[in-house]
């Protein structure tokens, strides 16, 4: 991965600093969670797999390679129904957005900008 530096600052320092900012502190998983989590947990899984060939637009999956939680193989069985997808696994626990913040803001950056319109 290759990060532009200025002046000591690479140019996502204030992408990840403005993601970061409501999840930080003592309750910040919390807060990730309750924002990430809808509905009976059971009931969304078993609802995933018919949605997710529906997905028309550009994915990304994050997957963490050390997640206690979601196997590995899961982001390669999530990705394969969505036409236009891509599996980004990174050196992470489950909170990868909290654990790598820079990974994700690097690759979000890099995936929205080649899927955009010219």
């Amino acid at each position: 991965m290759r990060y532009a530096v200025e002046q000591g600052k690479n140019e996502f320092d204030d992408v990840v600093q403005d993601f970061q900012a409501p999840f930080s502190g003592t309750l910040g998983a919390w807060r990730l969670m309750a924002m990430m989590r809808f509905g009976d947990p059971a009931e969304v899984l078993v609802a995933v797999p018919e949605m997710l060939p529906q997905l028309l637009i550009p994915t990304i999956i994050f997957q963490g390679s050390r997640d206690p939680a979601i196997p590995q193989h899961f982001a390669q069985r999530a990705s394969a129904p969505i036409p236009q997808s891509k599996v980004i696994t990174v050196d992470s626990g489950h909170f990868i957005p909290l654990n790598s913040p820079n990974v994700v803001a690097t690759e979000q950056l890099s995936f929205f900008q080649s899927a955009a319109p010219a």
